[in-house]
């Protein structure tokens, strides 16, 4: 697959982080899904090519992979880090005093990087239809978060919000308390524009989100002390 652009302005005020998305309708060239080039009038090109475990792979699993790495590089030469290497493997390991995060719905693939040492974890989903959040409610949400939803959210956006905001907060976790956490760990304190603040395993994360046409994005970070 072959892509003109990736975007690079985070949908909220978060500061120090570097931020970079690729819609899948911007791609093009699509019957190559072994790797995927972007090509840039301003940067050097980047390409990056399907991991070996994932040749057997479904076409939606292959597509997700490469978009997410391609977006993880971008993100990291935003940060002026060159070191890709990491990123090649099946599960991405970022470099040395990098903190990084990759997510991908249906339709897009984001990835958000930091070198100031916070937490982060990005995610983004495709709004949830009526007979999906009722299928998953009972495993997302608690009726703490039920009370917290603000007036102007239908129950599906909340729902779809609350889903997101507790991958994304799973994500900014370190590995070691990610073994074991479940959705039912979080709960919502707040909920207001823009902001939700979760309580969890490893302390309270504020969450970032943004509706819009393509889904629900969210964004954790560990500006509330552990």
């Amino acid at each position: 697959m072959r892509i003109a652009s990736i975007r690079t302005g985070a949908p909220f005020p978060v500061a120090e982080i570097t931020w970079a998305e690729l819609i899948y309708d911007d791609l093009s060239d699509t019957d190559l899904d072994d790797h995927l080039l972007l090509q840039s009038r301003e940067e050097k090109d980047l390409q990056v090519d399907l991991s070996p475990e994932l040749k057997g792979a479904g076409r939606r699993r292959r597509r997700d992979w490469l978009a997410g790495r391609i977006c993880a590089m971008h993100a990291l030469n935003s940060l002026g880090v060159a070191d890709h290497s990491g990123l090649r493997e099946i599960h991405a390991r970022w470099p040395t005093g990098i903190l990084g995060s990759i997510s991908h719905d249906r339709r897009r693939a984001i990835a958000v990087a930091s070198d100031c040492g916070r937490r982060i974890g990005v995610d983004c989903e495709t709004s949830l239809n009526s007979a999906t959040a009722r299928l998953l409610a009972g495993h997302i949400l608690s009726p703490q978060d039920e009370a917290m939803r603000p007036t102007h959210l239908s129950w599906e956006s909340y729902l779809t919000l609350v889903f997101s905001a507790k991958e994304a907060a799973f994500k900014s976790l370190p590995a070691e308390w990610q073994c074991g956490t479940l959705m039912k760990d979080y709960r919502v304190m707040a909920c207001e524009d823009q902001r939700l603040r979760l309580s969890g395993p490893a302390g309270e994360r504020m969450v970032w989100w943004h509706h819009a046409p393509l889904g629900v994005t969210t964004l954790a970070t560990a500006d509330i002390p552990d």
